[in-house]
């Protein structure tokens, strides 16, 4: 006994599924106090998340899935005080990383992997502290 489900958009096919999972994280976070010492704190945090899955299956055991998964990830730090001793910190992150896997199969158990991977990151940091000690740090 065989069942078939018959997709209105491929009218040979026996499957076809569409998977959609989204996932988003956002921090804003701001911290401002002056008096005898002044300090300031600011904490942006985003972070995304993207997968997209694909399954098609045909009549000769045919079968195709692709994947997308995106994922974005971004995150300003500022810390800023000064009294006796004068801080500040500046960090700047940005990630951003996009996935593509195909994987195909048929008939004679043959089977074929085509994955893209694109990765972009970013990260500035700035890290200045004087008083009695002085230092003074970039990174671009």
């Amino acid at each position: 006994m065989s069942e078939r489900t018959i997709s209105p958009e491929h009218a040979n096919a026996e499957r076809s599924e569409v998977t959609v999972r989204e996932r988003s994280e956002r921090t804003i976070g701001h911290s401002f106090e002056h008096g005898g010492a002044e300090r300031s704190e600011v904490t942006v945090r985003e972070r995304s998340e993207r997968t997209i899955g694909r399954s098609f299956e045909h009549g000769g055991a045919e079968r195709s899935e692709v994947t997308v998964r995106e994922r974005s990830e971004r995150t300003i730090g500022r810390s800023f005080e000064h009294g006796g001793a004068e801080r500040s910190e500046v960090t700047v992150r940005e990630r951003s990383e996009r996935t593509i896997g195909h994987s195909f199969e048929h008939g004679g158990a043959e089977r074929s992997e085509v994955t893209v991977r694109e990765r972009s990151e970013r990260t500035i940091g700035h890290s200045f502290e004087h008083g009695g000690a002085e230092r003074s740090e970039v990174t671009p």
